[in-house]
């Protein structure tokens, strides 16, 4: 295992966890994008969307500007949202995701192993388990409602299982 960053926002991992989360079923599953510090496993951002997109991607960056600040690396899996690998072209084609890192000074980090992103992946256990509960109590069967609920579940998540940011360098620019 990989020892945890020293920094808060010196490492944030995000992935994206495409599972039944509203109850309706296989054919209505949906996709949790989230992102979880390294240093703490502070759950910074979540967003629901219906599949693994840009689009979620670029909500729960937005929640993280807008209330930490400006990480120093993502670290992600290989998908094609983050990275992309012409065949044909044998090339790297830039993606619009690395763009936006690009111009806010973020570096983008790739994996193939799911391992190595132990944090979110953790993260998505533990919201299987507990915040599907939370859902079926609360009747919420569509995205928007999903949404509003989920940013009090990880406030209570981060209360129970975060380590105090405080104790940690702060890397947020």
């Amino acid at each position: 295992i990989r020892p945890r960053r020293q920094g808060f926002g010196e490492l944030v991992q995000l992935d994206g966890s495409f599972h039944d989360w509203l109850g309706l079923g296989a054919d209505h599953k949906v996709t949790l994008h989230a992102a979880v510090d390294d240093a703490t496993s502070m759950v910074l951002a979540g967003w629901f969307e219906p599949q693994e997109t840009l689009h979620g991607y670029y909500q729960i960056t937005k929640q993280i500007l807008e209330e930490y600040g400006v990480p120093q690396t993502f670290y992600t899996d290989r998908r094609t949202v983050f990275a992309y690998l012409s065949a044909k072209r044998e090339e790297v084609i830039h993606t619009q995701f690395q763009a936006a890192c690009s111009q806010l000074g973020i570096e983008l980090l790739t994996t193939s192993s799911p391992q190595a992103k132990g944090k979110v992946e953790r993260l998505f256990r533990t919201m299987q388990d507990r915040f599907l509960h939370e859902l079926r109590y609360h009747n919420v069967t569509t995205i928007d409602q999903a949404n509003l609920l989920l940013k009090d579940y990880i406030r209570r998540h981060n209360a129970q299982f975060a380590l105090d940011s405080a104790v940690c360098s702060n890397a947020f620019r």
